[in-house]
């Protein structure tokens, strides 16, 4: 009797608890805290835990109401980047985004548009407006924001000396 049972645990392994940002099903599923719902997608879970900033989180992760948090897109829900179908809820990832098939714009949650290729048709994120007259809305970075105040300080400097031949005030 004590084969059977030592070649049935042969087979067996533990399993290993899941880390905070990794995917869950329940509470015990996971190392440290608790098993959450995405924000953006109820079908997505992932392990967290309690934090007080987000150098308390795991990168990419950041601390929101004192819980570590998957910035949005959380991963695998629509949006999110993939590498294939495995990666995303739907099982579906086109273009190294996770998509859902669609019939018409309708069929896509709001800030998304359906569009139709040779594979078939796919909610995807829209594109810049603009993007070929170089008006699309960004983010500026701060390296630009410094590099015009400081030429606008020197241009600036430059014709106060001009103007008081070299001499400050």
């Amino acid at each position: 009797m004590l084969i059977v049972v030592a070649a049935a645990l042969v087979g067996c392994t533990a399993m290993t608890p899941a880390d905070t940002g990794e995917t869950c099903t329940d509470d015990d599923d996971c190392l440290h805290g608790r098993c959450v719902e995405a924000g953006d997608d109820t079908r997505v879970r992932y392990c967290t835990q309690i934090c007080a900033g987000d150098g308390y989180c795991p990168s990419p992760m950041q601390c929101i109401a004192s819980m570590c948090r998957h910035p949005m897109p959380s991963p695998g829900a629509l949006g999110a980047t993939c590498t294939g179908a495995a990666d995303c809820v739907d099982q579906l990832c086109v273009d190294s985004a996770c998509t859902i098939d669609c019939a018409s714009d309708g069929a896509c949650p709001v800030s998304f548009e359906c569009r139709t290729d040779g594979a078939g048709s796919f909610c995807v994120a829209p594109e810049p407006e603009d993007r070929e007259t170089g008006c699309a809305a960004g983010h500026g970075s701060a390296t630009t924001l410094l590099i015009v105040f400081f030429v606008l300080f020197m241009v600036r400097r430059r014709c106060w000396m001009l103007v008081t031949g070299g001499q400050s005030a």
